[in-house]
């Protein structure tokens, strides 16, 4: 469930006076990884590059959880009022460029038929669906209103169980492991298809951290409540 990564990296400002209302993936956690100019790219960010240290710092492993310790995650979060089942439909489309068929996750069967469009209807190319239409459903999860209020500015709550780890691991996981420090997303390394490893520091977990920028200097303050992205 945890991997140990004792040095990150944070492109851009740590003043709590500088946060953004722009969506961010790791929510409240303060977005970090371990190829920063990669990932400034990615994340279209700019600033400073602090690294940050803390030996031995666990992280909750989220692309790589069990089977069971997911559905435990998913329980938690149902019963806690953050997520709820859901019917996602999904708009499939092919993706030239990837050479792969994609599709958009919507709330309802309207919205998944106002995405798709007929030029992707190959009668020699299957579409990868339950139906093989280019819309579909498939049973998941939706976070509810007390999640996205929790979660800040992670902006879709359509990913239920994505919003839940983060949850989780602030919320039921932080006060029982010590060592824990964030989240991390293991995700491959191809900034050409904007992806590569991430983190989010846990917003209580900042403290822990030795933070220089590239100069070695400490930022002008120490603790931090509220990071900016």
């Amino acid at each position: 469930m945890f991997r140990r990564i004792d040095r990150v990296s944070h492109v851009g400002s740590l003043d709590p006076a500088s946060r953004t209302e722009r969506a961010s993936l790791e929510g409240p956690c303060l977005s970090v990884s371990v190829n920063p100019e990669d990932w400034s790219c990615i994340a279209r960010v700019s600033g400073p590059t602090w690294e940050l240290s803390c030996p031995g710092a666990l992280w909750l492993d989220a692309g790589n959880l069990p089977d069971a310790d997911m559905a435990a995650i998913m329980s938690w979060a149902e019963a806690e009022g953050y997520a709820e089942p859901a019917r996602i439909w999904r708009a499939w489309h092919f993706d030239g460029e990837a050479d792969s068929w994609r599709y958009f996750s919507l709330p309802s069967r309207d919205a998944a038929l106002a995405e798709i469009d007929a030029d992707d209807a190959d009668p020699d190319d299957e579409v990868p669906s339950e139906t093989g239409d280019l819309v579909d459903w498939t049973p998941g999860w939706r976070l509810t209103e007390r999640a996205m209020a929790a979660l800040e500015r992670r902006s879709d709550d359509l990913d239920g169980p994505g919003g839940a780890i983060i949850l989780y691991a602030m919320l039921k996981l932080a006060p029982a492991e010590p060592g824990l420090v964030g989240i991390w997303w293991d995700e491959e390394y191809d900034p050409l298809s904007l992806s590569c490893p991430r983190g989010g520091i846990l917003p209580g977990r900042i403290a822990l951290f030795e933070i220089r920028d590239e100069y070695g200097a400490p930022p002008p303050f120490r603790t931090i409540e509220d990071p900016a992205p």
